[in-house]
């Protein structure tokens, strides 16, 4: 087994106290919808409803392509294995793959009517789309771009959650109060599972493999457990439910209600309230930034973002960004979080002050790594580290899977993929094999 030995130099650790700003607006294409960021290329992509998708430089927010993908795309999401992009196509029923180098596309896979939701599932290689008005989920080889199955949902699937440690997928169909249960190793249907009216959109949680769904028209979340597939609490929250995030460092799930401007915290050990966040007009997106300890939260309507402390469940800032704020990214390595604009074509970039120092300061003290390391089996991390907080690891989505010690660590049972390890405000990418 090969064994990486990082040294982690204290001077590049930091308190993670911070105040966010933004730092530039990016004009993209027309009605900009869904973003996606590739840790592979360090790469920022956004769809646009005018038929486009625009690629972003992760280091300097310059455009570097604009790549013309046809139809009307409503999804994005990311293959770093096989550095692709995959575009749904809610027009043409289509998933358009696009090659993260080459900037080309490389094929378009038919789907079920109106793909709405996309997700890649790392177990497998595989993505999956949900058709809208299809009521199905079609099943796509991320190797050859090929469908491998079509597995029957309900009307309205449109958000899609994977739960690796069962290895399901769950989709949740919108139109009615049901949330579909795949097994992703044979990509056949479990169950249609009840749930309350309006299952709007899921979350995974892993500590104790629970899964949990908006439901919109109940003013609901509902908990299901991700072992027995059944429901396992309900929990009132505000009115119209229909986005939700989660809290790795707390165990705690976000919710964004849509109707009366409020995100509510429920804790994941007791499936209580915890608090109630008041935020601005129309609640849309929610975003975790696990190395803060942050939520950030688009408001549709009052064209601002509010940034809630995940420890205090407080809003801790507002600030203006685009018309119509509808999506969002986050780049871990640059701590900046991307929102889509899809009242005027922009994409605004929060810039995380904490990271100041690194991205613009001295690259000797608290080098920018651009390229990855690969990692076999064992993670050695050498280190003069004493009070300071210890190194900790954030998959590809920027949640925290492992923390380090000083020492030999254990990566054996992480999944082949793209990671980094994190030290105060040093960050290194590392590639997980076998």
């Amino acid at each position: 087994m090969k064994t990486l030995t990082v040294l982690l130099a204290v001077g590049c650790l930091a308190s993670t106290a911070s105040a966010q700003w933004v730092e530039t607006t990016v004009p993209v294409d027309s009605g900009p919808v869904a973003l996606c960021y590739n840790p592979l290329s360090d790469r920022v992509y956004c769809a646009n409803s005018s038929g486009t998708v625009t690629k972003i430089s992760g280091s300097d927010n310059s455009v570097l392509a604009t790549i013309a993908v046809g139809g009307v795309p409503s999804a994005l999401c990311c293959n770093p294995v096989s550095d692709k992009m995959y575009c749904a196509d809610w027009q043409n029923n289509l998933v358009v793959v696009i090659d993260g180098a080459g900037d080309s596309v490389l094929a378009r896979v038919a789907t079920g009517l109106a793909p709405a939701g996309l997700l890649w599932n790392q177990s497998g290689n595989k993505v999956y789309s949900a058709n809208e008005y299809g009521a199905d989920v079609t099943v796509i080889d991320g190797r050859a771009d090929t469908v491998l199955a079509t597995v029957i949902a309900r009307d309205g699937a449109r958000s899609l959650c994977h739960n690796p440690q069962q290895n399901k997928v769950y989709c949740a169909d919108a139109d009615v109060n049901r949330v579909t249960i795949i097994d992703a190793s044979a990509d056949t249907l479990i169950r249609h599972l009840m749930t309350r009216a309006g299952a709007w959109t899921v979350q995974y949680c892993p500590v104790g493999s629970k899964v949990y769904c908006a439901n919109y028209d109940a003013n609901r979340v509902t908990v299901i457990d991700g072992v027995a597939d059944t429901l396992a609490a309900v929990i009132p929250v505000g009115e119209g439910p229909s986005s939700l995030c989660y809290n790795s460092t707390r165990n705690t799930i976000f919710c964004g209600n849509e109707d009366n401007d409020s995100v509510t915290v429920i804790d994941c050990v007791a499936e209580t309230v915890i608090a109630s966040v008041g935020v601005g007009g129309w609640p849309f997106a929610l975003l975790y930034d696990s190395l803060g300890d942050r939520v950030y939260c688009t408001n549709h309507w009052t064209n601002d973002l509010t940034v809630i402390d995940g420890g205090t469940h407080r809003a801790a800032a507002t600030l203006a960004v685009g018309h119509r704020p509808t999506a969002m990214a986050w780049n871990p390595a640059r701590r900046r979080v991307y929102v889509a604009n899809a009242g005027d074509s922009s994409i605004s970039v929060i810039r995380d002050s904490a990271m100041v120092g690194v991205m613009e300061g001295s690259p000797a003290s608290c080098p920018d790594q651009s390229t990855a390391t690969v990692v076999r089996g064992t993670l050695s991390l050498q280190s003069s580290i004493s009070s300071l907080r210890l190194p900790w690891l954030l998959d590809a989505t920027g949640r925290k899977v492992l923390d380090l010690n000083p020492g030999e660590n254990d990566v054996t049972d992480l999944r082949t993929g793209v990671y980094f390890l994190c030290a105060g405000r040093q960050r290194t990418k590392l590639i997980v094999t076998d």
